[in-house]
């Protein structure tokens, strides 16, 4: 079966047909394995030909970040350096392309991390603290900025912005957790925080946001459209928060595809 193929050309008409434009801040998560090859680029050039292609589409106004997670720091309590830690392979080619631009930043917090490039990279990653969703958050900043959320190959099911609704909703069974592990920034250690929200090792949970992407889709805040072998998804981040908190203020355990088995006497029941 042939791989299927894209230009930059039909990368920016597909980011067009789905409300990105030039100046937008914009959040992306991406798989290129969904999306097949960039025509006419050796495939060792194709991480950084995108990421170029997406910001010349951007233009100077305009801002791309990316997830920029190192699990090395809360799996096996390695120090987290904001330039030197490598982003985790899970998260895609793109992600580790851009964050390894010399003209990229990179947020404190190592779990949930965003590395980005353009005039609101500095307010992002800089200005925000090591709180992985709390108050002063580089997610919380993205958010404020007016982000757009873009989906490149990847699918609702995979989008981290579903963790810092859950933290703004309370949803009971994810807990916040203290990390005392040294994070640095330009060889300096920094004075921070470093808070994460994550799932009990005792509480098995399956999502299913397939009724969430339904409600997106419905309320005229997903948009899609094809490219390559695959497809581009994009939405207001600030909606997609507020919907979520809607929803889950009816159902905490709404992203979930079933109720987790809560035992009453573990956490979070005891």
């Amino acid at each position: 079966m042939p791989v299927a193929e894209f230009t930059l050309g039909e990368l920016g008409d597909s980011l067009a047909s789905i409300g990105i434009v030039a100046g937008d801040t914009v959040l992306m998560h991406s798989s290129l394995l969904h999306l097949g090859m960039l025509a006419e680029c050796p495939p060792r050039e194709m991480p950084d030909r995108v990421i170029s292609g997406l910001l010349d589409y951007l233009g100077p106004k305009g801002t791309l970040a990316v997830l920029a997670p190192c699990y090395d720091y809360s799996n096996d309590n390695v120090p987290f350096d904001t330039r030197k830690s490598p982003v985790a392979h899970e998260l895609g080619i793109l992600s580790a392309a851009l964050a390894a631009r010399p003209d990229a930043l990179r947020s404190a917090n190592p779990t949930f991390s965003l590395a980005a490039v353009g005039p609101g990279a500095e307010k992002i990653c800089i200005g925000s603290n090591a709180s992985a969703f709390g108050a002063g958050s580089a997610w919380e900043r993205t958010v404020e900025a007016g982000a757009k959320i873009l989906l490149l190959g990847s699918e609702v099911q995979r989008m981290t912005l579903v963790r810092f609704i859950e933290q703004r909703a309370g949803v009971p069974y994810l807990y916040v957790k203290y990390f005392q592990i040294p994070v640095f920034r330009d060889g300096i250690e920094l004075d921070l925080p470093v808070t994460a929200l994550l799932r009990y090792a005792h509480l098995p949970l399956e999502y299913d946001l397939s009724d969430f992407e339904t409600l997106l889709r419905d309320a005229n805040i997903l948009h899609e459209a094809t490219i390559g072998g695959g497809y581009a998804r994009a939405l207001d981040a600030a909606q997609c928060v507020q919907a979520g908190l809607e929803a889950l203020a009816g159902d905490l355990h709404y992203f979930l595809a079933s109720l987790p088995a809560y035992d009453d006497a573990e956490l979070p029941m005891t």
